[in-house]
C-alpha cells in the first residue's frame, strides 16, 4: 500500500505548488513539507487503526514517511534547480533526510497533541503545521532570509495546508485505501 499511496500524496502536492523564486527556496521548501505532511496525515489517520501494537504503528509510520520522502525528493530538487536557473545544475542533493526530518517532526507534534491534549485529528494536523511553519519562518526571519511579513506567510501557509488536507480527504473518499 505505502508506495502507491505515497506516490499519490507526492503528486497531489506537486500539482498544487508553483516553483519557488530563487530567494524563496527555503520558505517554499517548508511550505511543501507542510503540504506533504497534511496529505500524509489524512492517510495515516485512516490506516493507523489497522495496527494494534504501538511498535508496529511506529514502524509503519517511519516507513510511510520514508516513502513520501522518496517520492517527493526528485520533483522538489527539480523545482529548486529550475528556480536557480541551472546555476547549480550539476549539483544533486539528497533531500530525503531533510524531508523525513520535517515530516517526522510534524507527525510527532500532531500525535502528541492528539494523545496529551485530546486535540481532534484535524486540529492536531493544523496545529502541527502551524508549529512547524512558525518555528522555521521565525528562524528564517532572524537570519534575514525572510523578506515577507511572517504573520501573513504563516497564515497563508496554514490555510493552504488545511485546504490541501481537505481536498486530499475528498479524493480518498472516492477511493479505497486497499486499492494501493
Amino acid at each position: 500500500m505505502d508506495k502507491s499511496i505515497c506516490h499519490l500524496i507526492s503528486e497531489f502536492v506537486k500539482e498544487r505548488v508553483d516553483s519557488p523564486q530563487p530567494k524563496e527556496i527555503e520558505i517554499w521548501s517548508q511550505l511543501v513539507y507542510a503540504g506533504l505532511f497534511s496529505a500524509g496525515f489524512v492517510v495515516w489517520l485512516k490506516v493507523k487503526k489497522n495496527f494494534l501494537s504501538p511498535n508496529k504503528l511506529n514502524q509503519h509510520l517511519n516507513k510511510f514517511i520514508s516513502e513520501i520522502a522518496e517520492n517527493a525528493d526528485g520533483w522538489i530538487n527539480r523545482k529548486i534547480k529550475d528556480a536557480l536557473r541551472n546555476n547549480y545544475s550539476n549539483i544533486n542533493v539528497d533531500g530525503k533526510p531533510e524531508i523525513r526530518f520535517h515530516l517526522g517532526a510534524m507527525f510527532n507534534e500532531a500525535i502528541c497533541v492528539m494523545c496529551d491534549r485530546n486535540f481532534k485529528p484535524e486540529v492536531a494536523r493544523s496545529h502541527a503545521c502551524f508549529v512547524h511553519l512558525s518555528k522555521n519562518l521565525q528562524r528564517l526571519a532572524l537570519t534575514g532570509k525572510l523578506e515577507f511579513d511572517v504573520k501573513n506567510v504563516l497564515q497563508l501557509g496554514v490555510e493552504g495546508t488545511d485546504a490541501m488536507a481537505q481536498k486530499f480527504a475528498e479524493i480518498l473518499k472516492r477511493k479505497r485505501l486497499d486499492e494501493y
